[in-house]
């Protein structure tokens, strides 16, 4: 497909290039070997003076899409091919299960950052009542502190006695001995009646650092919902109107969730015009408190006045908590917790089937076609290549590289990895990356795939909605609990996708539509995230080929043909051809070609443009 202009060496050499040109000549200009020859007698008498070599193509240009190209014309005549409904029918396939993907992901972050606002709605308690309901076992017991927003209560009877602190809560008993009586002001407590206001204010400061953060968690949440209903519309062609109108109903009431909240819990807006009033007025308190000290005595009484004045103003409407709620329990997301960690696990481990090992060999070379391969001009290049051509190339390459390289499961040993046609699709320097790598794939294709199902699966939703019941229903907040109903499906989702993947590993097939038959991971079995596969469901559907052939099609091409390269390479490599690098060899050239003929004396010259 491509000659050598190493001549030997490392690197392309255009004296070695110009040589092989001149030979090629040599056959036409050489007496009684050419065209120009009658009974040995010389016609023109050419002869070559110079080649000068102004441009050369490698294997390795336009981003690799010449040697992609010359792969598909040998492939084209190494066997007949025939599998573009079967292809297109994948890649249509794929589409929709991502098109249903990105609409989970949406809904799964919508219902995480309504879970993060019910959880910042219990922070901010603590800020506002002293009462911290994040870890202490009894309520009672678990306040934060004597700085929060109502250890100030300034009563008429405290007023009439100028006696500042004393705070009764239905919770407990608090009382802070800050107080000036009888319009008597001592400076020592003067202090600590600074030092209890600062200490208020400081706590506001961080409370409005939360209430903004709290702010920006809303406008995310009302822009995913929005975008929410506008993308399951879309979803019209994959999921039945009942499922359809369910989503859109959820989503809707999704839109109440400040409102049920401030119901339910507390208000944060209501605690947010509070707190910046409030704010505003023991700042104004602390100024004229501090000046007492460096007024006249005729004064100092007439500051303190207006202070407690000024303190008069300090309310507590819009700080309500909702307990009656809150004490109906405490959320239980322990599950939730599990089913993350175990999506982070090892994957591998999780989905290779029992008694097989995953292979440790890695790539020994870094000078590779793939290090080197360019995509100046790839874009152009493909611009002229229409979608249906461009389409069958894919495919004719794919087959190319299903019919000469391994798989997990071919149990083949390569030049330098077993796993071939993973390296090809992910490039990754050792073949347990490229494995994982290539079950992420397959996972997130049939995460697609399964949540379709799931969605149109009353039975299985009415399963997760009561486990989901039990993890928040205390809120009161029924759409909270159908949020993470769908974090749930999602998750169920998830592991069936592993479930398929260790089947698929294990030589299996799965089916590209699932229903009750092929459904492989019980409730039951959710739960104790049991990944066992039932072989008598698994014998219908796509097998791990078909999932590679996808991947292959749906592939850049220019990344596909660098790291198609890298295996050539190191076959060459392993088979004693340690300098062969697909970089050095050429495609095209450029050339001057500047000769003479008989009988004349001025030098002529020929430019050339020729491929391999």
């Amino acid at each position: 497909l491509f000659f050598d202009g190493t001549g030997g060496g490392t690197e392309v050499d255009t004296g070695v290039i110009a040589g092989k040109i001149l030979k090629y000549m040599e056959s036409n200009i050489d007496t009684g070997k050419g065209l120009y020859f009658v009974n040995n007698t010389d016609l023109l008498g050419i002869s070559a003076d110079e080649i000068n070599i102004s441009r050369y193509t490698t294997a390795t240009d336009y981003g690799g899409l010449l040697w992609m190209d010359e792969v598909v014309d040998y492939e084209k005549y190494a066997k007949a091919i025939n599998l573009a409904a079967d292809y297109l029918e994948l890649v249509d396939g794929d589409s929709k299960t991502n098109k249903i993907k990105e609409v989970s992901d949406d809904m799964i972050d919508c219902a995480d950052a309504i879970i993060k606002l019910n959880d910042r709605a219990v922070e901010i308690i603590k800020y506002v009542d002293g009462v911290d309901l994040t870890d202490a076992d009894e309520w009672a017991d678990a306040v934060s502190g004597d700085k929060f927003l109502k250890s100030i209560i300034v009563s008429d009877e405290q007023m009439k006695n100028i006696n500042i602190g004393v705070f009764v809560h239905e919770l407990g008993e608090f009382i802070y001995p800050l107080h000036v009586k009888n319009g008597e002001c001592g400076l020592d407590e003067l202090t600590k009646l600074i030092a209890q206001l600062s200490g208020i204010i400081a706590k506001i400061d961080e409370l409005e650092f939360k209430l903004g953060w709290t702010d920006l968690l809303c406008e995310g949440i009302d822009y995913s919902i929005v975008n929410l209903q506008m993308n399951v519309g879309s979803l019209s062609d994959l999921l039945d109107e009942n499922t359809i109108t369910e989503m859109t109903n959820d989503l809707e009431k999704m839109k109440e969730y400040k409102e049920v909240l401030a119901e339910n819990i507390c208000d944060l807006q209501g605690i947010k015009i509070t707190t910046e009033y409030d704010k505003a007025i023991l700042v104004s308190v602390v100024d004229k408190l501090q000046q007492v000290y460096e007024s006249e005595t005729g004064m100092q009484q007439e500051l303190i006045d207006e202070a407690m004045e000024l303190l008069s103003q300090y309310t507590h409407e819009g700080l309500e908590i909702n307990y009656g709620f809150l004490g109906k329990g405490k959320s239980n997301t322990s599950f939730l917790d599990r089913l993350s960690d175990f999506m982070d696990k090892g994957i591998l481990s999780l989905v290779v089937p029992e008694g097989e090992s995953v292979s440790v060999r890695y790539m020994p070379y870094k000078d590779l076609a793939s290090s080197v391969v360019y995509t100046e001009g790839t874009s152009i290049y493909m611009s002229e290549c229409g979608s249906v051509n461009r389409n069958a190339k894919k495919i004719v390459y794919g087959e190319y590289v299903m019919d000469n390289f391994s798989s997990f499961v071919d149990k083949k040993e390569g030049a330098a990895f077993n796993y071939e046609v993973e390296y090809i699709l992910y490039g990754k320097p050792y073949d347990a990356g490229n494995l994982k790598a290539c079950v992420d794939s397959i996972s997130a294709v049939r995460t697609g795939a399964n949540m379709i199902y799931l969605l149109t699966d009353s039975e299985k939703k009415e399963q997760a909605y009561t486990l989901a019941m039990t993890m928040v229903g205390w809120s009161g907040y029924e759409v909270l609990a159908k949020i993470v109903q769908y974090a749930l499906l999602f998750g169920w989702a998830y592991a069936e996708s592993l479930v398929d993947a260790r089947t698929l590993l294990n030589g299996d097939r799965v089916a590209i539509s699932k229903t009750d038959e092929s459904w492989q991971l019980t409730f039951e079995k959710l739960l104790t995230f049991d990944l066992s596969h039932d072989k008598d469901k698994a014998n219908r559907g796509m097998d791990y080929e078909s999932f590679l052939r996808l991947f292959l099609f749906l592939q850049d091409e220019s990344e596909k043909s660098a790291y198609t390269m890298d295996l050539v390479e190191l076959y060459m490599i392993a088979n004693g051809r340690e300098n062969f690098r697909l970089k050095n060899y050429v495609f095209s050239v450029e050339a001057e070609i500047n000769y003479s003929l008989k009988g004349i004396d001025a030098v002529q010259s020929y430019k050339a443009v020729e491929t391999y």
